[in-house]
């Protein structure tokens, strides 16, 4: 399984939607929704920033695809959660293939507020559908393409253009990278969090710095 993580801003996430777009035009299909599948395809940036306002929780997650390696559609599960929540929800690692996209998102208790990581990942390999769920011998499997390997080695690539790594305050470990706004949203008092862990700058941050190693 390939997967980065990231702190992002809503800029920050918008600007990656855009690189994405420009990149292999990918589309975005919000992974849950209230309406029955096939669910919308959000081709713009506007139209995913649309989207991420809609979601109350700041829970904004999609599957993001591409005409160069699209080849079945996605597959949809009903959910009837514990709650009593009725929804329809984009089953992971069937159909498309498609990145999962989570978008990070700013949390506030109080004064206190932090940005929660979000992550960007694939599979190595997806499953056409679910007919033969009974016998998982009989599976039908096909490897992630070729171009979904290429866009993610882009994906690592903008991030160390336009991202800083961070570290782990409690155990001094390489954390999620940092978007450049999110980053100026942390000097300014924002904590990055990862659960329970809290997160900073690993280094110098100093763009002329970066540019020049």
């Amino acid at each position: 399984m390939a997967e980065v993580h990231f702190f992002m801003t809503r800029n920050d996430s918008l600007a990656f939607v855009s690189f994405l777009i420009e990149l292999v035009r990918a589309t975005f299909v919000p992974e849950r929704s209230l309406d029955p599948p096939p669910f919308l395809r959000l081709t713009s940036s506007e139209q995913v920033r649309i989207r991420m306002d809609q979601n109350i929780q700041r829970y904004s997650r999609f599957f993001v695809l591409s005409p160069q390696w699209e080849r079945l559609p996605l597959v949809y599960d009903e959910i009837h959660a514990n709650d009593g929540q009725h929804f329809y929800s984009v089953s992971q690692r069937y159909g498309g293939p498609a990145f999962d996209f989570l978008a990070s998102g700013t949390y506030s208790e109080g004064e206190m507020q932090w940005i929660r990581a979000g992550w960007f990942s694939d599979y190595p390999y997806y499953i056409e559908d679910k007919a033969f769920l009974k016998d998982a011998s009989l599976y039908r499997v096909f490897q992630r393409p070729e171009k979904m390997t290429v866009a993610f080695k882009e994906v690592q690539r903008y991030l160390r253009k336009n991202g800083f790594r961070s570290r782990c305050r409690e155990t001094g470990h390489t954390g999620p990278w940092i978007g450049i706004d999110a980053l100026k949203q942390h000097e300014a008092g924002m904590w990055l969090r990862g659960g329970d862990w809290h997160y900073e700058p690993k280094g110098n941050t100093s763009r002329s710095r970066r540019t020049k190693r």
